[in-house]
């Protein structure tokens, strides 16, 4: 079966949150993780995109 929209856009969203994590600086340093509203924002926006794809 399948995946939804819906599902594709909340694995896209943890892609980039582990992704995030695993930035590093120069100095060795971490980046600080993907806040809330981000996670929020790239879902609705890949989903959005993903069912404009649909209607083409």
């Amino acid at each position: 079966m399948s995946k939804t929209n819906k599902e594709l856009a909340v694995e896209v969203a943890i892609a980039c949150i582990e992704s995030s994590s695993n930035l590093k600086y120069g100095n060795g340093a971490s980046k600080d993780l993907v806040n809330l509203q981000t996670v929020v924002t790239i879902i609705k926006g890949v989903h959005q995109t993903l069912e404009n794809l649909d209607k083409d």
